[in-house]
């Protein structure tokens, strides 16, 4: 009987001292002889033996003076539990923001028109999957829309962008920010429709090109939950439409147009939603 007492002693002693390396200060000035296995922005959250079990806890940040990670002397033979940063995720996002035209514009255009037709809006969206919290890969698809008026018309342009992306990411920061990378190759659509507004009968003209696109961005990731997160996003897409042919909506060829670039600079934000 002694024998058992000692050795159930013994394992309180060995287990508690192995386990709880970390130390956490209270405001008050008591500590905790702790195993710290996360930090959040407002959040601390530990394991601590309780006499015949280990139990987990959560304190307030504001509660704490300060904490220290390996404080105590014995913690090598711990292993510390899988997180969900080891397993798969589905990333779907959907984003708004403001869109600029880049590069050679079609030269019949007046110099105080083409603000008008180089600043628009843009929509984005994409689904993909990360692993490991580091690394991803999905299909994004990103659309820029502008309109502009000129005499006797009204052009509305549509660049739109389709393809899969690599993703590099860090891992979350003090579990609150992620900073990111992505490149991309797709199919760069262009698509402009002419409306001419001074007739009864208003007539539609109508230009359609494509291309390779190149997309390169990159992302200020705010982690909200653990299911989701808000972004800050720039993103660059290049291409070039070469010459073509504005057609009526009887198929007609009206007239040529010159070579154009299609390149889009894009800032927003974006929804996560992780899964």
């Amino acid at each position: 009987m002694k024998f058992r007492l000692i050795l159930f002693l013994f394992f309180i002693v060995v287990s508690n001292t192995l386990f709880a390396q970390d130390i956490i200060i209270k405001q008050a000035g008591d500590s905790i002889q702790c195993y710290i296995t996360k930090v959040k922005r407002d959040s601390i959250y530990y394991k601590y033996w309780n006499l015949e079990k280990i139990e987990d806890e959560v304190l307030a940040l504001n509660q704490v003076k300060r904490f220290e990670y390996y404080f105590y002397e014995h913690y090598k033979t711990i292993v510390e539990e899988k997180t969900d940063s080891s397993k798969v995720k589905v990333d779907i996002s959907f984003g708004v923001g403001l869109s600029f035209r880049l590069g050679k514009m079609d030269p019949s255009i007046s110099k105080e028109n083409e603000a008008d037709y180089r600043n628009g809006f843009n929509f984005t969206g994409r689904a993909g999957i990360i692993i490991s919290d580091v690394f991803g890969f999905g299909i994004k698809y990103n659309q820029h829309g502008t309109k502009a008026g000129v005499v006797g018309f009204q052009s509305i342009v549509k660049i739109k962008y389709f393809g899969p992306y690599l993703l590099l990411q860090t891992k979350p920061i003090n579990n609150i920010m992620v900073f990111s990378g992505l490149f991309g190759v797709g199919k760069l659509s262009y698509n402009e429709k002419l409306v001419e507004s001074l007739s009864f009968l208003s007539n539609t003209y109508e230009y359609n090109g494509s291309t390779t696109g190149i997309n390169i961005g990159g992302s200020y990731n705010l982690i909200l939950s653990q299911h989701l997160n808000f972004s800050l996003d720039v993103n660059i897409i290049t291409g070039k439409i070469d010459d073509g042919e504005l057609v009526d909506k009887n198929g007609n060829i009206t007239t040529n147009l010159p070579e154009e670039s299609a390149s889009t600079f894009n800032f927003g934000f974006s929804f996560h939603l992780l899964l």
